[in-house]
């Protein structure tokens, strides 16, 4: 999805490579179980085409999508004190 809709998730690059990140760090070394559940609840969202607007309708479907990614993002920013940006390799 990352790579398919590029132009319309570029608004939250950031953010999205910050909740890959998440996981990905939980994976390999624990992590908070609380970030990685908010993590996976949002990137799940992103998956799922049928969410609050299809994804399929070009214009719109993914605002929903930003939206969730961004209220996730702020939230583990709040519960976490301040997160860092995706790493580089994201």
């Amino acid at each position: 999805m990352r790579i398919e809709r590029a132009a319309d998730l570029s608004p939250v690059s950031t953010e999205l490579g910050g909740l890959v990140d998440v996981v990905q760090e939980f994976l390999s070394s624990g992590g908070r179980l609380e970030a990685v559940r908010s993590a996976l609840t949002a990137l799940t969202y992103l998956r799922n085409p049928y969410d609050r607007i299809f994804d399929r309708h070009v214009e719109g479907g993914l605002s929903d999508d930003i939206d969730v990614i961004r209220q996730t993002w702020a939230s583990l920013a709040d519960i976490g004190g301040t997160l860092e940006g995706p790493s580089a390799n994201t």
